[in-house]
């Protein structure tokens, strides 16, 4: 009996490094765990772009097609803004899909978008809502913008932050950089 497929998804590797080590690391003890970012430690690295509507980004659409396609998820853990974005995209039409569960570091609109890029990025958000299972939170102001805008199908959580803990006055720089593979520009 093969063990279920996750997908780990996020924009760069060092955001997957920094923030969701240890959760793959706890995944990876039963699951088989597929890394999807932008660098030698992915499984799959992806040019992503920062800008939405970027010809790399179109790049990557397709390629992730293809790798959902070839893979056969069990479950999607989507990070960062335009990886989640795109991925969810690529779901659509899709026959049997995975649930997927999106986490949200911060939208990139407030309350009430404003600008023109606010509402593009608001626009981004509902066209793939339906693609969204749920959706987990860490500040009031995403809590708030998730369900006015109903960005999920299903339910909406509330995580009080996650990164690095707070270490005691004992642990030294290094020691934390040592610990979570962190270089010395990020610490």
């Amino acid at each position: 009996m093969r063990s279920p497929k996750i997908l780990y998804c996020a924009s760069s590797d060092s955001h997957l490094l920094r923030f969701h080590l240890p959760y793959i690391k706890a995944l990876s003890e039963k699951h088989t765990v597929i890394l999807l970012g932008n660098g030698a430690r992915s499984d799959y690295a992806l040019p992503f772009s920062k800008r939405f509507f970027s010809f790399s980004n179109l790049r990557v659409f397709w390629r992730m097609k293809k790798i959902l396609r070839k893979e056969n998820l069990d479950a999607i853990l989507a990070h960062t803004c335009m990886a989640s974005f795109l991925l969810r995209l690529a779901l659509k039409g899709k026959k049997r899909r995975p649930p997927v569960l999106v986490t949200v570091h911060g939208y990139l609109f407030s309350k009430a978008p404003k600008g023109i890029r606010e509402h593009i990025l608001l626009f981004c958000e509902r066209l793939v809502r339906d693609q969204t299972d749920a959706i987990a939170v860490m500040n009031q102001e995403d809590l708030e913008i998730a369900r006015r805008y109903k960005l999920s199908n299903g339910p909406i959580f509330f995580l009080s932050g996650m990164g690095l803990p707070e270490p005691p006055l004992s642990i030294r720089p290094i020691d934390i950089r040592k610990r979570y593979a962190i270089s010395k520009k990020e610490l």
